[in-house]
């Protein structure tokens, strides 16, 4: 008798579980999804490009080695600024970042791409 209830229970059990599935109509698709790449649509203002190019410059009072980086410290730029001249340079940066990390020796700067530059005056004689 209790091997027919642990019978009957596991039945009722599996039948309950196997039944509580949702069917997919495939005459009717709830989402609409293209078939191939030909088929997708973007709006008009939609940027397909993942990275920009950034005019970079960069000059300071001294000589010292200065870097680009981003804030989680991916580095894009490593070069020595000599007394008084600019480091021009162009470097190809994700377009989701905003802003990014310039060192300058022992100094560093959050700076903000504006336009796709950046430009840094590392003046410490003003300091």
């Amino acid at each position: 008798m209790k091997a027919k209830i642990i019978f009957l229970s596991f039945f009722i059990l599996t039948l309950g579980l196997v039944s509580c599935t949702k069917e997919e109509d495939i005459n009717n698709p709830t989402t609409n999804r293209p078939e191939s790449i030909k088929e997708l649509t973007a709006t008009a203002d939609f940027s397909w490009q993942t990275v920009r190019n950034v005019k970079v410059t960069i000059q300071g009072s001294h000589i010292m080695t200065t870097t680009i980086k981003t804030a989680n410290g991916e580095e894009y730029f490593k070069g020595m600024v000599k007394p008084n001249a600019k480091v021009e340079t162009t470097i190809a940066l994700p377009s989701t970042i905003t802003e990014i990390l310039v060192s300058y020796g022992p100094f560093t700067r959050v700076v903000k791409i504006v336009n796709n530059t950046i430009d840094c005056n590392f003046d410490l004689n003003k300091f």
